[in-house]
């Protein structure tokens, strides 16, 4: 399993003891969020140029809070998809409401070296440890399969009830992402966001 392949990845941590297997997004759906946020960018969150956003803003003196650009983004659930159905016994975590762009470095630890971890802000910070120990891993310099270890953690926290992300910037991701969807949806009141397997219109 190469660590660049998180498709993969996400299939096999978030499948096994008895769960239903994980739904992604579709390509339909992911085309109405970047629509959406793309929207928001200007309308709601005051970008200058249209583009879909970071949703952990930045902060200056001289500004205050403000977005940029998103860069390599994924799509967080802020309710994780592991945590939703094993801890609420939910499988609607695809929803518009529940889903916030960031990057790729804030959401899983990509490009984040050691050195910086300390200073950084990762959603799933399990999925960077586990990613720095694959290859030691691989060179046989560690026992365990860090994949497997990572699998087993989570389905150990949630059976105690815990959580297993970093969740310093949910309330922020929930009002957000609420906001987001609500405005959209009354300004643009035929744009729904698509079910799986239905036409984008």
């Amino acid at each position: 399993m190469s660590p660049e392949n998180v498709r993969h990845w996400k299939n096999f941590i978030e499948t096994g003891e008895g769960y239903p297997p994980r739904k992604d997004l579709s390509e339909k759906q992911k085309k109405w969020l970047e629509k959406v946020w793309t929207w928001a960018s200007t309308s709601l969150l005051g970008m200058d140029e249209p583009c879909v956003p970071d949703a952990i803003p930045r902060y200056t003196e001289e500004r205050g809070f403000f977005y940029v650009p998103v860069v390599e983004r994924d799509w967080n659930h802020i309710d994780g998809i592991g945590e939703t159905t094993r801890l609420d016994g939910l499988t609607n975590y695809n929803r518009p409401d529940n889903l916030v762009p960031i990057s790729r470095r804030s959401h899983t630890g990509k490009g984040v070296h050691r050195s910086e971890a300390d200073e950084e802000y990762i959603t799933h910070r399990d999925m960077w440890e586990a990613r720095q120990n694959w290859y030691s891993f691989k060179e046989g310099k560690i026992p365990d399969n860090p994949m497997q270890t990572l699998h087993d953690d989570r389905i150990e926290a949630t059976k105690r009830g815990t959580i297993y992300h970093d969740s310093s910037w949910d309330n922020h991701f929930r009002d957000l992402a609420d906001r987001v969807t609500k405005e959209y949806l009354q300004t643009h009141p035929k744009d729904k966001f698509p079910e799986r397997g239905k036409k984008l219109c």
